[in-house]
């Protein structure tokens, strides 16, 4: 009995040590991290870009799936600069109108620089960012593609379950705001795990 008792005082322990760990931050100085993402997009606008204006139809979307890779800097402050690279695959579009029905793959990727606030400093760590960069968007029905500016906005937190370790959820939106890429808004959550050196 003496034996379990004493089992589980060292499992508990050890189960309160590991965020402990996590919390502590370095006093100065700045922390690189990189990580991996699993992604999915929806594009809520691009039925406006796909309706026939002389028929009526109608527009649908199904989400696309990828992928991502960050790279980062936390600093002291509770501010971080990351590049973000993510592409988005497979959102179908279906349309249906009197004329018939059709449908088109819509293939995405973009390369953004982000600054993010993070008003936590703990194993818990939420955050809001604030970014832009350039978007590119291409239809495989015509092979017809676009380029542009877009601005990007996210929320999510990061759990570091150690110290170099960690598991990020974050929703994000990106905004094209030049003609080439307009209408193709792009939401959507992403699941991944960071490492910080």
């Amino acid at each position: 009995m003496q034996v379990v008792r004493i089992t589980t005082l060292v499992l508990c322990l050890a189960l309160l040590s590991g965020p402990a760990t996590a919390e502590e931050e370095p006093d100065s100085g700045v922390r690189i991290y990189v990580g991996l993402s699993g992604a999915a997009g929806w594009m809520p606008e691009v039925e406006d870009e796909f309706s026939n204006s002389t028929v009526d139809s109608n527009v649908d979307s199904d989400p696309g799936l990828g992928g991502a890779a960050t790279y980062g800097a936390r600093f002291a402050a509770p501010f971080s600069v990351e590049i973000d690279f993510e592409f988005i695959q497979g959102i179908e579009i279906k349309q249906t109108s009197a004329l018939g029905s059709g449908k088109d793959d819509i293939f995405t990727y973009s390369l953004t620089s982000n600054v993010a606030y993070h008003p936590l400093d703990m194993w818990f760590d939420p955050y809001v960012s604030l970014g832009a960069g350039w978007m590119h968007v291409e239809l495989d029905d015509d092979g017809s593609s676009g380029d542009g500016l877009a601005l990007r906005a996210g929320v999510g937190v990061d759990f570091w379950i150690a110290d170099h370790f960690g598991l990020r959820m974050e929703g994000r939106y990106l905004f094209p705001v030049t003609d080439e890429v307009r209408d193709f808004d792009l939401f959507g959550p992403r699941v991944g795990l960071f490492y910080r050196f």
